[in-house]
């Protein structure tokens, strides 16, 4: 995930949910979600962004 997908993910969990992420939070976003995106068939967390 680079550092301009990882702040659009930041600004949509706020926008959506009330959830704020620091920076230092990049690994485990990439660490939780990763899994969930191969589960569905995507083959990176940019494929995500990508579909949002």
């Amino acid at each position: 995930m680079t550092p301009t997908e990882f702040e659009f993910l930041r600004t949509f969990l706020k926008s959506r949910s009330g959830l704020m992420l620091s920076n230092e939070k990049q690994y485990l976003v990439e660490s939780r979600l990763l899994p969930l995106a191969r589960k569905s068939g995507l083959g990176s967390l940019s494929d995500v962004i990508t579909r949002l």
